[in-house]
């Protein structure tokens, strides 16, 4: 059964890639969501990006949250009544006790997560 996905859109033109996180109801709040963000982000540094970046609805305070404690910066569109996440290589990265602090938190999965 699959409970969770996530994934890069490379953007015509741009160096860049807008990602996408799914998780369904049932799994949120276990760290599925951090996870697939964090290897979003490995994978589009090791695909040399410029940064990547997603629309969240306001709501979704949780997903918000995990972002900015990665790096991402939140600019709330008013007019949209989204909130606009960036992650930019060149400015911020996972600090290494994020990273940490999700690794450990993560381990108790035993399958991994395929993207």
């Amino acid at each position: 059964k699959l409970v969770a996905a996530g994934r890069l859109t490379k953007m015509h033109g741009k160096n860049v890639a807008g990602f996408s996180v799914l998780v369904e109801d049932d799994w949120q709040g276990e760290g599925l969501g951090a996870k697939l963000l964090l290897e979003l982000i490995k994978h589009g540094e090791a695909d040399g990006l410029d940064g990547i970046e997603g629309i969240v609805l306001p709501t979704n305070r949780a997903m918000i949250h995990v972002a900015e404690k990665m790096g991402f910066e939140s600019v709330y569109d008013k007019e949209l009544n989204v909130v606009k996440q960036y992650f930019s290589y060149k400015e911020a990265a996972p600090t290494s006790k994020a990273k940490e602090d999700y690794d450990i938190q993560l381990r108790r999965f035993t399958c991994p997560i395929n993207i």
